[in-house]
């Protein structure tokens, strides 16, 4: 039971760790903010416009491409941390009612 309050311990710690590396994170793309740091890239709408827009650098893409991945990680972990807590607590559930 120790071990898995310490592996959750240490997931919420990640999670808030990259949370906020997430927050501080710039792609380039001007339409990002830091309070949609759990969306992915292309979740965050563009409105279109009657002048058209030249194509992101190869640099924006790749940092797009980057804080998608580490979107992923931060879903993966939250569902880690929603497991792992279900656990503990059936843990915990079993032995007060042993």
């Amino acid at each position: 039971m120790l071990w898995s309050i310490t592996i959750l311990i240490i997931l919420i710690y990640l999670l808030t760790f990259l949370s906020s590396y997430l927050k501080k994170f710039e792609t380039g793309d001007k339409s990002q903010t830091s309070k949609d740091y759990w969306m992915y890239t292309y979740d965050v709408r563009k409105f279109k416009k009657a002048v058209p827009t030249p194509p992101d650098s190869i640099t924006v893409v790749n940092r797009k491409n980057f804080k998608d991945r580490l979107v992923n990680c931060y879903w993966i972990l939250v569902l880690l941390i929603f497991f792992q807590s279900c656990y503990v607590a059936a843990g915990i559930g079993h032995l007060m009612f042993k």
